[in-house]
C-alpha cells in the first residue's frame, strides 16, 4: 500500500486549460467535540512562501512522519502525546505491494512480482497518451483516453487476464474535464479537474462502468486526490481544502459519514486550508491521521472513522 496521496494504485495527472475553479461546497456535520492540544515540543514548522503540500507521509510505530513543501523540512509527531520533532532525512516509503501499471512507450504492461501481461496492441491504437491504474491483484486495469480539452475524455476498463475490454464510460462533469485515475480496491476512482486549476470533483465506478456515486457527495472537492483505506470496502476521502473527511463505501458508492475537520484549521486562525496540500494516512482499521498543509502546516488530526471523534495536535509555527 502507498500511504498518503495514492493508495493501491498508480495515478497520473493530465493538465490542460480551463476557466478559474469554483470552490467546493461542504456542510458542517455534527459530531463529538474535537480535542485540541499543542504539540509538546520546542520544534516549530516554517510554512513555505510557495506551496506547503505534505509529502512522503507515513505512519509507523505510532509516529507520523512527513515533509512540508519540497521536502526540505521533515518532521515526526508521536500520535499518543503529540510530541513534534525534526527528521534529518525524508521518510522512506515502502514500494507498492501488488500489481502495477508500467508504461514505457510504446509498451503498456500490467505487472506483478512473477511477470507482466502486455496490453500494448489492444490499448495503444486508441491512445496517444495513456493514464492508467490497476487493482491490487492486477486482474483489471483502467485507462483514460479521448480529448479531455473538449470534454470528451472517457475511460476504458480492461479485463487483464482475458486481455478484453470490459466497459467504457465518459467522466467529464461540466467545466471539470481533465482526468486523473486510480483504483480503490476493485472500484474505479476518477477525478475530473479544471485542467490545471486547483479544483476537482471525483466519482466512483464499478468494473462494469456503472457510476456508483460522487466521492463525498455532489460538490465535494477532491483536488490533490488524498484518500486512504479505512477498513473493508470503506475508504476515507479528504476534501480538497481539508475541511472534511468523507467515509465512503466504495463498493456501493454510499457516503457513510462526513467528519468535520474545521478545528484543524481554527488552530491556525483560519477556516480552511490551501487546496490540495493536505493528506490523509491510515494508522489502523478505522483510525486515520490527517496532516495539514498551509496555513496549519504540520498539524495533525487523529480521526476515529467509527465515532467521528477528532483530536488535533497543533504544530507550532516558526513565524
Amino acid at each position: 500500500m502507498i500511504l498518503g496521496r495514492l493508495c493501491c494504485a498508480a495515478l497520473v495527472v493530465a493538465a490542460c486549460r480551463a476557466s478559474p475553479p469554483k470552490p467546493s461546497t461542504v456542510a458542517r456535520p455534527s459530531q463529538p467535540p474535537t480535542k485540541i492540544e499543542a504539540a509538546q515540543s520546542s520544534t516549530c514548522v516554517t510554512v513555505p512562501d510557495e506551496g506547503a503540500a505534505i509529502t512522503q507521509a507515513i505512519v509507523a510505530a505510532g509516529t507520523a512522519k512527513y515533509c512540508v513543501g519540497e521536502g526540505t523540512e521533515c518532521f515526526q509527531m508521536s500520535l499518543d502525546a503529540g510530541v513534534l520533532g525534526r527528521l534529518a532525512e525524508p521518510p522512506v516509503i515502502e514500494a507498492t505491494k501488488g500489481a502495477r501499471v508500467e508504461m514505457t512507450p510504446p509498451e503498456l504492461k500490467i505487472c506483478e512480482d512473477d511477470g507482466c501481461q502486455s496490453l500494448t496492441p489492444k490499448v495503444l491504437p486508441a491512445a496517444a497518451r495513456i493514464r492508467g491504474a490497476t487493482n491490487t491483484n492486477g486482474s483489471f486495469a483502467v485507462f483514460l483516453l479521448g480529448d479531455a480539452n473538449a470534454g470528451k475524455g472517457y475511460a476504458e476498463i480492461w479485463n487483464v487476464d482475458k486481455t478484453k475490454k470490459a466497459a467504457t464510460f465518459r467522466y467529464a462533469r461540466g467545466e471539470f474535464r481533465c482526468g486523473e485515475v486510480a483504483m480503490v480496491g476493485d472500484t474505479v476512482y476518477v477525478a475530473a479537474t479544471q485542467c490545471g486549476q486547483p479544483a476537482a470533483r471525483a466519482a466512483l465506478y464499478s468494473l462494469k462502468g456503472r457510476k456508483l456515486g460522487n466521492v463525498g457527495g455532489r460538490d465535494f472537492g477532491m483536488y490533490g486526490n488524498a484518500f486512504a483505506h479505512v477498513a473493508g470496502t470503506n475508504w476515507a476521502f479528504l476534501e480538497e481544502n481539508g475541511a472534511q473527511l468523507a467515509i465512503q463505501d466504495v463498493a456501493k458508492g454510499k457516503v457513510k459519514k462526513l467528519i468535520d475537520l474545521g478545528a484543524l484549521w481554527r488552530s491556525a486562525g483560519v477556516e480552511i486550508g490551501n487546496p490540495g496540500e493536505s493528506t490523509v494516512v491510515r494508522i489502523a482499521d478505522n483510525q486515520l491521521a490527517v496532516i495539514a498543509g498551509a496555513p496549519a502546516a504540520g498539524s495533525v488530526a487523529l480521526v476515529d472513522a467509527v465515532t467521528g471523534e477528532v483530536t488535533v495536535f497543533a504544530a507550532p509555527r516558526c513565524d
